[in-house]
């Protein structure tokens, strides 16, 4: 049933009475995740037409051929195909929690090295740290506040700042957050 709910609310609903009703259960999983990735697609149009993918892109441009980037919460990898097209000889690595974008990251961007971490319960971030010259931290900011399990503001503040400290932990001397 909790299938049926999502099918009903990631697919058109007369696709999803049809699937619920002639498919097994992988195969409504497969095909709610294909019309994700045709919204993402859509999504990373956008992207690439921001402000933000331009500020970032003109960051990193200086630095240097070899650098090491990390981007926290990369999902599919709208930010590291700025890196990989700005940079193609750095270091790049990108981190999400999301197993399923991580997938979807790694057929687009097979020289990038993924991992699947919670940015905000990272238990082994101190390996880490001081290894890059940039972190970038792009649309993830918000995914903090919903997912950080804290109800008041302050605990979502908390959970931000944590980030942040992590993340200037990971930084190289001089690198760029």
């Amino acid at each position: 049933d909790n299938i049926r709910e999502m099918a009903d609310e990631v697919l058109q609903p007369e696709k999803a009475r049809v699937l619920a009703n002639s498919y097994n259960k992988n195969n409504i999983v497969e095909e709610i995740h294909n019309a994700c990735d045709e919204r993402w697609n859509a999504c990373m149009e956008l992207m690439d037409r921001s402000d933000d993918k331009a500020r970032i892109a003109s960051l990193i441009e200086k630095l240097g051929k070899g650098s090491a980037i990390i981007e926290l919460g990369c999902g599919g990898g709208a930010i590291i195909s700025i890196l990989e097209k700005k940079l193609p000889e750095a270091q790049i690595f990108g981190v999400d929690y999301n197993g399923y974008m991580i997938k979807s990251a790694l057929k687009n961007h097979p020289k990038t090295t993924f991992f699947v971490r919670d940015i905000v319960n990272w238990g082994d971030f101190y390996l880490f740290e001081n290894k890059f010259d940039a972190v970038i931290i792009g649309s993830t900011l918000h995914e903090i506040v919903s997912f950080s399990g804290k109800e008041d503001e302050s605990g979502v503040i908390e959970a931000a700042r944590s980030v942040f400290k992590m993340a200037s932990k990971m930084l190289k001397p001089g690198g760029i957050l």
